[in-house]
């Protein structure tokens, strides 16, 4: 089996420098023990939310970045101000993110993107975060 080597991270900032990430201590070290509980062998979700402008979208690609070259799964998702009546939509959108899907995909054209029964597809979910392990 050959060992897992992280790819050259990708910086998505303009400009000359990324400012200082300050003020989240807690928030860190909240995702700290996270990584500690997944290490000895659970399993976690972050779920983080706030205001806009708030830094969410900063706190998710400093934690991305400080577990970049870890062998695991890093899935983001979002939410929209006009999403409130979707169940899930994160979660669907970390997927559709993940699969490749579009957000007009019918469920055949999902099937065929993998070559999967539609019964299948959440199942492939498990095994790809199974597969991290």
């Amino acid at each position: 089996m050959v060992a897992w080597e992280a790819p050259p991270y990708p910086i998505r900032v303009a400009g000359a420098a990324i400012p200082a990430f300050v003020g989240r201590a807690a928030e860190t070290s909240a995702a700290d023990e996270a990584w500690a509980a997944v290490r000895a062998g659970g399993r976690q979700i972050i779920f983080i939310g706030g205001e806009p402008g708030a830094g969410k979208s900063r706190l998710v690609y400093e934690l991305q970045r400080r577990l970049w070259e870890q062998p695991v799964l890093f899935l983001a998702g979002r939410c929209i101000s006009y999403g409130g009546g979707v169940p899930y939509l994160p979660i669907l959108h970390m997927l559709r993110n993940e699969w490749g899907i579009g957000e007009t995909d019918e469920a055949a054209t999902v099937a065929a993107k993998h070559g999967l029964p539609r019964r299948q597809i959440y199942a492939r979910a498990l095994a790809i975060a199974s597969a991290q392990r």
